[in-house]
């Protein structure tokens, strides 16, 4: 184990990859966590401390790893993620907080990416961050739309702070 354990939610749909990098970095001495879809993801980003996301970007259902970062952010703005996916192209929510790794992948490469994220020095918000935080708003108003009441739950709708709530509830009367 790491001293003071880092935490990482793993977040991936299939279930052997979600099992391969999860036993990556507990091996590594990370404390893990997993989820098989962005809602179940999104309840644990909300009740566990977490220092690192490691989420597939095509998540099944409604809510995509990019849509899942940006409503996270919302309650955790520093909380740095490193996408997974086999497509090309290298989404990302912010370039500060986020990164990419193309699947398949190598345990020596994952590491190093996940090490370099969890060193990373994060700036200070620039100029024109209210507008980012509004897009995001706007993304979790989205995703909350789509949110399914399932056997065990009804849907809630996603936490936000209050001031930020208001800024939404605000822009779409």
């Amino acid at each position: 184990m790491l001293p003071n354990s880092l935490s990482v939610l793993v977040v991936e749909d299939d279930a052997r990859v979600r099992k391969i990098v999860g036993d990556i970095l507990s091996d590594a001495g990370f404390a893990v966590a997993t989820a098989a879809t962005g809602w179940t993801a999104l309840e644990i980003i909300e009740t566990k401390p977490l220092d690192l996301v490691v989420a597939d970007i095509a998540l099944p259902g409604d809510l995509s790893g990019v849509e899942l970062i940006q409503c996270a952010r919302l309650a955790r703005p520093q909380l740095r993620c490193l996408f997974l996916s086999e497509r090309l192209d290298e989404p990302t929510d912010d370039p500060d907080r986020d990164d990419f790794v193309r699947k398949p992948f190598r345990r020596g490469e994952l590491l190093g990416c996940v090490w370099e994220m969890l060193q990373r020095k994060i700036p200070k918000p620039q100029p024109g961050w209210e507008r980012r935080e509004a897009e995001r708003i706007l993304v979790a108003v989205r995703v909350a739309s789509r949110r399914r009441p399932t056997r065990s739950r009804r849907a809630r709708p996603l936490r936000t702070r209050p001031r930020a709530a208001r800024r939404a509830h605000a822009r779409s009367a």
